[in-house]
């Protein structure tokens, strides 16, 4: 407890009150335990099993011993690896896609 407070910045007798629940960290305090376990501040919170939060970009996913599931099912890494084809098809479809907010018209 003396070394989370230490590293985030607050008393170890704050950390003891969130960890007994008598006490809730603020958003700034979730945020900073978060970065210092490298953890999504939903896993921290009880809201998600993962324990990282999934990147936005495809290029930077990586399905190695990962384990995500659909309707309760792990997928295998033969799924895994057609998802990851399918994020990076939709990416480029994106991108050669035209604004439709931008005129054609002169």
């Amino acid at each position: 407890m003396a070394e989370l407070g230490r590293r985030i910045g607050i008393a170890k007798s704050t950390v003891a009150g969130y960890e007994a629940g008598d006490r809730e960290p603020s958003l700034d305090t979730v945020a900073a335990i978060a970065r210092l376990l490298d953890a999504s501040a939903d896993y921290l919170l009880g809201l998600s099993e993962r324990s990282r939060a999934v990147p936005s970009d495809p290029e930077s996913l990586s399905f190695a011993g990962s384990e995500l599931h659909w309707n309760g099912e792990r997928l295998t890494e033969d799924e895994l690896e057609l998802l990851l084809r399918l994020l990076r098809q939709a990416k480029a479809s994106k991108r050669e896609r035209p604004d439709p907010n931008v005129s054609s018209h002169s």
